[in-house]
């Protein structure tokens, strides 16, 4: 059964007031949604958010946010350095060690509190870049060995028949 001083939800609603003991006046004690509204707009809604962000462990105000923001200049240079330069250019030891350095950041982005989602995006976009330029490297080495082999197949086929005049 339902008491007679509680409201449709189940709250208590106060019976007696300024008005005297006797008036019976409905008046919700917990927070209204007019209350609730009021909060949330005093709260910033989005804005606040956005300042949380701006405030946090990795928000822009933090080496943790301009670390990886300076780390994308690896990023950019590999992807030019792609476009631009020919792969025998390409130091296959400097590449392998950019490898695995962005290999353990991105480790080390994952596993610290919070985490570094930035870092880990960096780090992961230098290491498909720096696999990419190894790649170039060693088709062109491959293929520069081929050359090489055939190069000298092909003087040693000339020398025969050369001598055999």
């Amino acid at each position: 059964a339902r008491e007679k001083n509680l409201s449709p939800r189940g709250e208590k609603r106060q019976t007696r007031g300024l008005l005297g003991a006797g008036a019976r006046r409905s008046v919700m004690t917990g927070p209204t949604k007019v209350a609730k509204v009021a909060a949330k707009a005093a709260s910033g809604g989005m804005a606040s958010k956005f300042m949380r962000w701006v405030n946090s462990e990795a928000g822009p105000k933090t080496t943790h946010f301009w670390g990886p923001i300076a780390n994308w200049g690896f990023v950019v240079a590999g992807l030019n350095d792609t476009v631009t330069k020919e792969p025998g250019t390409i130091s296959p030891k400097m590449t392998s060690v950019l490898c695995v350095y962005s290999a353990l950041f991105m480790r080390f982005a994952w596993v610290i509190q919070p985490r570094n989602q930035i870092l880990f995006a960096c780090h992961f976009c230098n290491e498909c870049v720096q696999l990419n330029q190894l790649r170039r490297w060693g088709t062109w080495a491959y293929l520069e060995e081929q050359d090489q082999k055939e190069a000298r197949k092909q003087a040693e086929t000339d020398a025969t028949i050369a001598t055999s005049k």
